[in-house]
């Protein structure tokens, strides 16, 4: 409920003086590696500690709150690109009009960004791979970005945004550095690296 609490009793807001979701945008930032959802609309409040964001049930961090606009960094979904995350948004006096603008979710890519090592054995190994926008439940696994061969046996999450890939020895590494890609299991979609990562 919209409501202001004074000496036990509730006076409900109108709509009429309910701050306004007008729409919503997704961003990748190239500077921190994170995603980012951007929030418009209007007679938002200008302080970020008014505002509550969530993604699945899971509060997220606000980074920049103005009347406009309201700017959350993704810090963990449970999903990334095969499932859309369900978001809710909370000012101080509640639900703002036009909440449901996000109610149909949202989707991120996954972004390789940075690897454990960049040198493993010929023989196999295994690698961490850390992703932004991947979530718990996505399946994904790394691919050679040339030959479209999946490098690992067997990929699994051990961290939120960690990969674990353990190497097939059978792939020819010998070539030299290999470029990776990001790949999920389900779609086939191949995601390119965020920072031109190489292995070898």
């Amino acid at each position: 409920a919209n409501c202001e609490f004074k000496n036990c009793l509730f006076t409900f807001k109108p709509a009429n003086e309910l701050p306004t979701v007008t729409g919503f945008s997704t961003q990748y930032d190239i500077r921190t590696n994170e995603w980012t959802i951007v929030v418009t609309g209007t007679g938002f409040s200008d302080s970020k500690d008014k505002v509550e964001f969530f993604l699945d049930d899971t509060e997220q961090t606000v980074l920049q709150a103005t009347g406009t606009k309201v700017v959350i960094n993704v810090d963990e979904v449970k999903s990334a690109g095969l499932k859309t995350n369900k978001m809710d948004l909370y000012f101080s006096v509640g639900l703002p009009n036009g909440y449901t603008q996000l109610t149909r979710g949202v989707k991120f890519s996954p972004k390789l960004v940075s690897l454990s090592t960049n040198t493993v054995s010929e023989a196999g190994g295994s690698i961490q791979a850390h992703i932004r926008g991947m979530g718990v439940d996505d399946e994904l696994t790394l691919i050679n970005a040339t030959s479209k061969a999946d490098l690992c046996l067997e990929a699994y999450m051990i961290a939120p945004g960690v990969l674990e890939c353990e190497l097939d020895p059978s792939q020819d590494f010998s070539a030299g550095p290999v470029d990776l890609e990001v790949k999920e299991k389900q779609s086939g979609n191949r995601h390119p690296c965020a920072n031109q990562d190489k292995t070898q």
